[in-house]
This record gives C-alpha cells, structure tokens and sequence, in this order.
C-alpha cells in the first residue's frame, strides 16, 4: 500500500467521483482507476460499487475510509513538526574551556537565547582532553577550544581563526608610549606569568626560547582577571590572547605594547564528532559564534 494510493482512494471516498478525484489531484481519470485497483488488489477487497455512472463505497471501503484518514491525517501532522525542525528548539549542549567561558561565550549565549528562546542550553567546562571525551561520549553536541591546532581523526572542525596575542602593561609603564619594540626590549622586564603547563605561558616560553632570550617571571598567577589587575597596577607586563584583554583595552585601563609582529599561532576552534548530525540548533550557534569573532 503506497502513500499515493491511499491519497487517491480517500479523495475518491470523499468525492465519489473518479474523474472529479482526477481533476482535483492532478492525474488523469485513467490513472485514478489504475490507483484504485491496484490497492483493491493488494487487500483483496472491492472498495467502491460502480453501478452505472454512480460511485458508493462498500462497506469495506467505508472503513478503510476510516482508517485512511487518521493515516493521512498523521503524516500531515510528522511533515509539519519536521518543517517546524527548521527552526531552532529542543536542546544544544556545548562544551568549553574556561577562557571560552569567560570572555566570549556569555555574549554569545545571550544573543542565541534571545534569538532562539525555546532552545535549552547547557554549558560543561573542561580542558581539551575532558572536553574531547565528552564529544565522545555524546555528552555535548560540539566543543569550544582555544589553543594549538588539534590533530583530528573522528572529529571535524566547523570553525577555525587565529587569535592576536598582545603584550600588555599599565598605562603608567614606560614602554605603554613606546613604538616598535622588540623582544630584545621586553627581555629585562618583569613578567606576571600563567601557571606551569597553561597555553598561555607556554606561547611566551617559546616565544623567548626561540629567540634565545631569557624571561624574568615576578609572579606567577593561576587565574587571567588576576594577571589584568597586577597588570593594571604596574608590577609588570603580561602576554594575553587579545580576547581576554579588550575590554580593559578599550577602557585605556591596560595598554598594548606596540611590539613587532608576534609568531604566535593558537586558535578558536568549534569542533564536533565527524557523525554528528547538525541539527538547526547547532547550526544556529555556528553561526552566532563565527560573527562574534570575525
């Protein structure tokens, strides 16, 4: 029993006429017919009485009727809630790292929320080996990482930038009005540093070590917002993803050192497991999370 049959047979039922049915579907009376008969083959029952040029159901017919209707009636009702699919709702689970979290996601699930308010969303924190196995796992539907670029075999990246990073001080420095400095300059300074391990840190000890240079640590902090404020307060200068710093940039209460150009390369990543379906939800906050970043 195909679909298109039983759309032709409860339009017959209902008109009982084989050649308005015709008109009314687009089909010709003769393919009606053929319809008909083929689904009266197949239940091995007759449907309709023809009897001269008048058309009446049989009493099987009539209950078929019946039942054609609530069918007819239930893949009306799945082809509305898969195009409604279209707009974003159910859940989006997201997992983050902890910058992420910070500085950018906020702003982003604000404007999603209000975007797509009947979307539940979750947030779970993690480094990058937690956050992959939750990817895994199917525990978030996507990961936010910011760092070096990942080598990936069952997982797939839908978003990729590079983020600056910038030498900061306090306005007060000496170095805040200084114009193109080198490393060479900041080798003597003193230096507010990320824990053992952190990203962060290790883009600065490299950066030193590359050019043989030696680097003078005066504190060493766990915590961003921390580093900003001692910063701010002249004790020393600090290298921060620009993202963790703008909006104290902006406000002048830490200033950018006018350095050379930075070999640097860590990113933003969105990334999910290569068999994720993208729901329009995800697709929703793909999107979201590339225009607040580019």
């Amino acid at each position: 029993m195909e679909f298109q049959q039983l759309t032709t047979f409860a339009k017959a039922a209902e008109l009982l006429s084989f050649s308005k049915t015709a008109d009314k579907l687009g089909y010709s009376q003769a393919a009606v017919t053929i319809q008909i008969k083929q689904l009266e083959a197949e239940l091995g029952v007759k449907l309709f009485d023809r009897i001269g040029k008048k058309v009446t159901l049989t009493n099987e017919g009539i209950t078929l009727q019946k039942y054609a209707l609530n069918i007819l009636a239930t893949m009306n009702e799945v082809q509305l809630v898969l195009s409604e699919a279209a707009i974003p709702n159910g859940s989006l689970r997201i997992g983050a790292s902890e910058s992420l979290c910070t500085y950018i996601l906020p702003s982003v699930l604000a404007d999603y929320h209000k975007t797509y308010p009947n979307v539940l969303l979750s947030l779970k924190t993690g480094n990058s080996n937690e956050l992959f196995d939750l990817l895994n796992q199917n525990q978030v539907d996507l990961i936010c990482l910011f760092g070096e670029k990942n080598s990936l075999t069952q997982h797939r990246i839908l978003f990729e930038k590079p983020e600056p990073f910038v030498f900061l001080s306090s306005p007060s420095h000496p170095l805040s009005t200084a114009s193109s400095l080198t490393l060479q300059d900041l080798e003597n300074e003193n230096f507010l540093l990320t824990e053992v391990g952190c990203s962060y840190r290790l883009v600065l000890e490299r950066l030193f070590l590359g050019h043989h240079l030696t680097l003078h640590p005066l504190l060493e902090i766990g915590n961003t917002e921390a580093i900003k404020r001692c910063c701010g307060q002249g004790l020393g200068i600090a290298l921060l993803p620009y993202f963790t710093a703008a909006s104290e940039c902006e406000k002048k209460e830490l200033s950018i050192l006018n350095t050379v150009p930075l070999e640097i390369s860590l990113y933003h990543q969105l990334i999910c497991h290569k068999q994720k379906y993208l729901s329009s939800a995800l697709k929703a906050f793909i999107n979201l999370y590339m225009n607040a970043l580019t």
